[in-house]
Parts: C-alpha cells; structure tokens; sequence
C-alpha cells in the first residue's frame, strides 16, 4: 500500500493529562511512525506516516473522552508520506516542563480517582440508607409472618388436641362396652 502522511491537530483537554504516551502507545501499535508533541495554545500536534486505512484505524482510537484526557476535536490533512521517520516519539519540552506536566498529570488523575470515589460512596450511602429501609420493611413483615404463622399453628394445635380428646373418649367407651 502506499504510505500516506497526516499533519494533525488535537483540541480539547489534551495537554498535562498523558495525552501524548497514549498517542505514542496506540502508534506503536498501528504500526504508525511519526511523532507527537505540545502546541503553545493548548492543542497537540501528530504528524504521522503509514497506510491510510492504518492512520484512519489510528484517528479513532485517539479520539477518546476517558477523562482526564477529554479529545473535543481532531482536525487533520493527508498528503503524501515523506519516508522521514523511523518510528514514533514524543517531542518533549525542556526537563522542568515535563516535570511539571508529569504533576498535573498525575493530580489530573488523582481528581478523577477522588471524583470516582466520591460518587461511589454518594451511591453507597443512598444504597445503604435504602438497604436500612428495606430491612425495616422485611422485619415488619417477618413479624407479620410469625403472627399468622403463630395463629395457624395454634388454631391447628387446639384442633389435634379436639381430635384426641375425641379419640380418647371413644377408646374409654370401647374399653367400658369391652
């Protein structure tokens, strides 16, 4: 097949949320060479070479909406591949600016583990309130069960106890008349 080049430009939240690793990973494995890299107005830039089925597969998979990476657009043009790259790498800042997109990173995803575990125990607490009313519910109605249970067994009980005696008076009689 022949090789196609896509010049393409990420909006959204993208930057300072490991955008760029997961780019550089799905490459990798779409067999894309290229590279990827942090625009100053907020944006991530890819330029990107393989067979145009594989960069198009390549597209979709990192148009994502996992938060924190939140991908709201994806622009892009093909042209004809160059051949330049060998395989696919991040363009990185200087060593101060990856520290610090390192930490954001990492703080970008301790929000939504703590936003995740808030709502989970938002749910859990409702879960549990409605488990106590539940339980209050199958006591009142265990009670009523052992009620009519209680009644019946009683009822049945006093009917035996009718039958013996009624039993027992016929048996004296036979004995008597015997």
């Amino acid at each position: 097949m022949t090789a196609t080049r896509a010049d393409v430009i990420i909006c959204g939240d993208v930057q300072g949320v490991g955008y760029r690793y997961f780019v550089r990973k799905v490459a990798w494995k779409n067999k894309i060479t290229g590279y990827v890299e942090n625009i100053e107005d907020g944006t991530v830039k890819i330029i990107c070479e393989g067979n145009e089925k594989d960069i198009k597969n390549f597209l979709k998979l990192i148009n994502i909406k996992k938060p924190p990476i939140v991908v709201e657009g994806i622009d892009f043009e093909f042209s004809k591949a160059s051949g330049e790259f060998k395989g696919f790498r991040i363009i990185t800042g200087s060593p101060e600016e990856e520290m610090i997109e390192g930490f954001s990173t990492g703080a970008s995803y301790f929000e939504v583990m703590f936003d995740k575990q808030d709502s989970l125990l938002g749910v859990t607490e409702k879960g549990i309130e409605e488990m106590r009313k539940g339980f209050g519910e199958l006591k009142e109605e265990t009670h009523m069960l052992r009620d009519d249970f209680r009644e019946l067994f009683m009822h049945e009980v006093s009917e035996l106890r009718s039958e013996i005696a009624e039993v027992r008076a016929t048996l004296a009689r036979m004995q008597e008349a015997g």
